[in-house]
């Protein structure tokens, strides 16, 4: 099982590495990003994104761009996936193109803590698959915090296929119905 996982990931892995220079450009945007290397990726991780299994909206695993409202004076702000448990929020994911730095900017890391904390939600991941982090999602967003505050996890996507396990583990669906999500991000 983990070797085929590692496997898709390989050459997910390699998908990307094969065109990165094009990946990197302006031309290839977040919506490309999201399906060719985000979906695929989330999908090893066993998650349903494109509703294979036709559930109502009500019961799927991961809604896109689903609204959240801070207040009702403010403009919604939609994540680009939550994934959840019976319809439980329990970690959003935040997608940028490849050619945001998100090893540098401060305000992607921002972003994705403000949904994630607006929610309650333990954690929340920002990735433009170049890079995957996750953060903690607990504490406010300070103006003055940097793209390191609280984050938890980082990975670069030559490290995805042997991190497999952790993020099995981390971010996995299994990890979440089993109940095992809750214990590693008490």
């Amino acid at each position: 099982m983990i070797e085929q996982i590692k496997k898709k990931i390989h050459d997910l892995v390699k998908k990307y590495e094969q065109n990165k220079d094009y990946y990197r450009t302006s031309r290839f945007n977040e919506t490309q990003v999201r399906n060719e290397f985000l979906d695929p990726l989330f999908e090893i991780l066993g998650w349903d994104i494109r509703n294979i299994s036709g559930k109502i909206t009500s019961e799927r695993e991961v809604l896109l761009e689903e609204s959240l409202k801070a207040s009702a004076s403010t403009h919604s702000k939609k994540p680009d996936y939550t994934f959840r448990l019976y319809g439980e929020r329990k970690f959003f994911l935040e997608a940028k193109k490849p050619s945001v730095d998100i090893c540098h900017d401060n305000a992607p890391a921002k972003q994705v803590r403000r949904y994630g904390y607006t929610a309650g939600l333990k954690i929340s991941v920002l990735s433009n698959f170049e890079d995957l982090f996750v953060y903690d999602t607990s504490c406010p967003v300070e103006e003055s915090d940097s793209l390191t505050k609280a984050r938890v996890k980082a990975y670069h996507y030559t490290n995805y296929e042997e991190a497999a396990e952790e993020l099995l583990r981390l971010l996995g669906k299994d990890s979440v119905y089993s109940g095992h999500f809750d214990e590693e991000w008490h």
